[in-house]
């Protein structure tokens, strides 16, 4: 069962601020955002593709609580992983 909610209660998520750097687009504080891949920031690793690093830097400095996706990119002849 719902609860009722009193008028003019606010349950609008913010949204979170975008800021440039110098390798491309980052999300910066709570809330959500919406990010063009081609202005997010990428890392690039030779014979291993690219990452989109919007979601996620796997260096901790940013975690979502809820949801996060990272984007892919393998050029021709790139392995999509490696055992070791």
């Amino acid at each position: 069962m719902l609860a009722a909610v009193p008028a003019g209660s606010e349950f609008m998520v913010p949204e979170s601020k975008l800021e440039p750097t110098e390798h491309g687009l980052i999300s910066k504080g709570e809330g959500w955002f919406a990010l063009n891949l081609r202005g997010a920031v990428w890392r690039h690793v030779d014979g291993r593709g690219a990452v989109c690093l919007a979601g996620d830097d796997f260096e901790g400095a940013r975690r979502f609580e809820q949801l996060g996706v990272n984007s892919f990119v393998l050029g021709p002849g790139e392995p999509m992983s490696l055992y070791h």
